[in-house]
């Protein structure tokens, strides 16, 4: 696997700080996935103890990885990637922003 830096756009760079640099506090962010269809997550940006095996969008800039609040089936917070290119809107520290 190719583990090159991969960049991203300048809006996209803006949305992850907006998702890493809020102090861990929980933001609610709404997406289009790779099929399409829309998606809203509610979690947090931060590391997790149980973290194990290799982020296989770690390389890629406009992935964040969301700490979801949910468990897996072994106790472990569940996580999922989210494309910034894509966000539609963020809802953190009580204010909403919509992207287009």
């Amino acid at each position: 696997m190719d583990t090159t830096f991969v960049g991203t756009t300048n809006k996209a760079r803006m949305i992850r700080n907006m998702l890493t640099g809020n102090g861990g506090r929980m933001f609610t962010v709404t997406f289009i996935k790779a099929d399409g269809t829309e998606r809203t997550l509610t979690g947090n940006y931060g590391h997790v103890k149980s973290q194990n095996g290799a982020n296989t969008t770690a390389h890629l800039e406009k992935y964040v990885t969301v700490i979801l609040p949910s468990k897996d089936a072994k106790g472990n917070p569940e996580r999922r990637n989210v494309n910034t290119e894509t966000v539609t809107k963020i809802t953190t520290n009580g204010t909403t922003v919509f992207f287009q």
